[in-house]
């Protein structure tokens, strides 16, 4: 037998049987007790001290190979304009050759071939990041995908948030037991319900091409500044009830 008394996100739960072993009838009974159940959220908010830029080079061509070769020399181009400047990483992440479709009023048609590689480029010091979408536009690259922020905090701030979401749990779970006429006993569970760490993600206007021509800087007054990072975590813990102060 049980009965609750739930209150929001807490719960009082009396738990007992009758008996240690279901049909055993002269096995003594196990006396009742209750459970205190709390969830917890804690949150710890950084700055964003990282950059990472996703940069796509591409090239077509009439045949698939010529279009590799071609897209190898460009991708080589912006490679090397970025290795000049203070980034703190740069590696390929992806080859990708196919026919170049074109869709027009009469129905879809191969145009040739297409060869597309994606880079990445890392770096700890936000103020280079237009300088970045600069140097890779105008050493060949033909779109720059996406600037995703991150800190270099985040583990620890994931083990603080965790660490919250404890202490409030208890918090809330003490001040049920104490208006219940009692307190917290021993833990019997506790779980993580998983720790959310976001990571803001910007992409830039198509028009921030067209600096390629002439005024590659002026891709740097595209950029938002990059939002704060709130890592938020989740815990349930049950507690026994002890019945007094």
């Amino acid at each position: 037998m049980f009965r609750s008394l739930t209150a929001g996100w807490l719960t009082l739960l009396f738990l007992g049987c009758t008996s240690a072993v279901a049909g055993a009838q002269d096995a003594p009974p196990i006396p009742a007790r209750a459970i205190v159940m709390a969830s917890g959220l804690g949150e710890v908010t950084l700055q964003a001290d990282r950059a990472t830029v996703s940069i796509t080079v591409r090239t077509i061509a009439e045949k698939p190979d010529r279009a590799s070769s071609l897209n190898r020399s460009e991708a080589e181009a912006v490679t090397g304009a970025l290795e000049s400047l203070d980034i703190d990483s740069l590696r390929s992440t992806g080859l990708r050759v196919g026919p170049n479709r074109q869709y027009t009023a009469d129905g879809p048609k191969d145009a040739g071939y297409f060869a597309e590689r994606s880079l990445r480029v890392s770096t700890d010091d936000l103020s280079e990041v237009g300088e970045i979408i600069a140097s890779a536009v105008g050493a060949g690259a033909t779109e720059i995908d996406n600037v995703a922020y991150s800190s270099s905090k985040e583990a620890s701030a994931r083990r603080q948030a965790l660490a919250k979401a404890v202490e409030n749990a208890r918090a809330d779970a003490a001040a049920v037991a104490a208006a219940a006429g009692g307190r917290l006993g021993e833990v019997v569970l506790l779980s993580s319900g998983g720790v959310n760490v976001p990571r803001p993600m910007y992409r830039l206007q198509s028009s921030a091409l067209e600096a390629r021509g002439g005024r590659p800087n002026a891709l740097a007054v595209e950029l938002p500044e990059p939002e704060d990072l709130t890592i938020t975590a989740n815990v349930e813990i049950h507690w026994v009830f002890e019945p007094g102060g």
